[in-house]
């Protein structure tokens, strides 16, 4: 079965919630040759390796959407009918939030 979901998944200074040091981390992540691998090195040893921090990135534009919308932790999954789910779930209860939010979107376009 597919769902409709949308995830955010912003690290970078969300709503003043993070540490000062999150938006640079994200930066060079964001800025790193290898992004995949930049992203692993800094959630196994929280720091972010060395390089260029300076390339053109969203960093900021995730940051103002996150705080806009209220959104305060990762991963926030916003569901078909519109509620929010905040921080991981397990796999069973995430499929269960999955399809009780796929049935009541359903259930209101029939209307």
């Amino acid at each position: 079965m597919h769902y409709r979901l949308l995830c955010i998944i912003a690290a970078a200074g969300l709503a003043g919630t993070a540490r000062a040091d999150d938006a640079a981390k994200s930066k060079a992540v964001w800025c790193a040759p290898d992004r995949a691998k930049a992203w692993s090195d800094v959630m196994r040893t929280g720091v972010a390796s060395a390089g260029a921090a300076d390339c053109d990135n969203p960093i900021r534009q995730i940051a103002a959407f996150a705080q806009q919308h209220r959104i305060t932790g990762t991963p926030t999954m916003v569901l078909a009918d519109g509620r929010r789910l905040v921080g991981a779930l397990p796999l069973t209860e995430l499929e269960k939030e999955l399809q009780r939010s796929q049935a009541q979107a359903s259930n209101s376009t029939r209307r």
